[in-house]
């Protein structure tokens, strides 16, 4: 699918713009791709300036799938990790929090009705 994109138009690897506008269109997927061992485009960049630790969990090159991509002026790498165990995980995360919060508002609630029933 990303080696048609780029054949069909025409992209050379420092085209960041466009390889990043097909990468946009994409769920749950991380691409890298790698020219002679130095990253040319990351999706998660935001991500590993902010927090460097967070970018040891995608290099690992051996679980990564790869392809060789064919650019206009040159090849490149492409290495995808697939996201679905990140997202299953984030709203697993999200369930049990608001599990939580509402197993606390109803004990809250619980405690202010005795309150109330002392009073009166």
């Amino acid at each position: 699918d990303f080696q048609n994109y780029i054949t069909d138009n025409e992209i050379s690897i420092q085209d960041i713009d466009a390889i990043r506008a097909w990468d946009k269109g994409q769920k749950l997927m991380h691409i890298r791709l790698v020219e002679n061992n130095r990253v040319i485009y990351d999706s998660m960049d935001y991500i590993i300036r902010f927090t460097p630790k967070v970018s040891y969990i995608y290099y690992d090159l051996t679980k990564d799938i790869s392809n060789i991509i064919e650019f206009k002026d040159g090849q490149a790498t492409l290495y995808i990790t697939i996201l679905y165990k990140q997202r299953i995980e984030q709203r697993s995360l999200y369930a049990i929090g608001t599990f939580c919060v509402l197993l606390f508002c109803l004990a809250l609630f619980h405690e202010f009705k005795k309150l109330v029933r002392d009073i009166l």
